[in-house]
């Protein structure tokens, strides 16, 4: 990551650091997981992403393309969700690697209180 470390506000001179991490944390995704827009908000809100869930067919439906689209949008519905489970697997690590040993200590002290 060329360099990129998240660190401790007190740890670093230049202020833009820790957003020009982000920026390269984002780069990284779009470049090296697939489906990289479903992970938009754990790079630009810090929020762990969610892939919206199809809405249910009426129970009353009977054409068949109708049945046929909402069968291809489950579908597609649960690719991206296990690929957004491993991405966030592969972003956590990468994040966990570009922690500084100051921010992993303070990171796993809030994990442990369950903060």
């Amino acid at each position: 990551m060329n360099g990129h470390v998240f660190q401790c506000f007190n740890e670093c001179e230049d202020k833009k650091q820790f957003s020009k991490t982000g920026e390269a944390l984002g780069e990284y995704i779009a470049k090296k997981l697939k489906y990289p827009g479903d992970m938009a908000s754990l790079t630009k809100d810090f929020v762990k992403p969610e892939i919206p869930k199809p809405t249910e067919l009426e129970v009353s439906e009977t054409n068949r393309l109708v049945i046929a689209i909402w069968e291809k949008k489950v579908s597609v519905y649960c690719t991206r969700t296990d690929y957004l489970n491993s991405n966030l697997k592969t972003a956590y690590a990468v994040i966990w690697g570009l922690l500084s040993m100051i921010s992993r200590r303070r990171v796993t002290k809030v994990i442990a209180f369950g903060f």
